[in-house]
């Protein structure tokens, strides 16, 4: 397989988006703190957000509860 390089040049001030972000992550553990391996549950926000869950976006409202499922640590993410 052949190899080049690619030289961009440098991104002006202008062309550079600032944004704010924050992750939040789902214990979903039993009553021995030990983590519930595909337990299903539903989240709702007090006001329409967009999130992303496992990497797919999805929108949280608080009129519809969005199901999803602890990953293999008990995470949801």
């Amino acid at each position: 397989m052949a190899q080049s390089s690619v030289l961009l040049p440098a991104l002006s001030i202008d062309d550079v988006c600032e944004f704010y972000t924050y992750t939040t992550r789902v214990a979903v553990v039993d009553e021995n703190q030990l983590p519930l391996v595909g337990q299903q549950f539903t989240i709702t926000s007090t006001s329409t957000c967009g999130v992303y869950i496992e990497d797919v976006y999805m929108q949280l409202s608080s009129t519809i509860a969005l199901p999803v499922t602890a990953d293999m640590q008990g995470f949801a993410a």
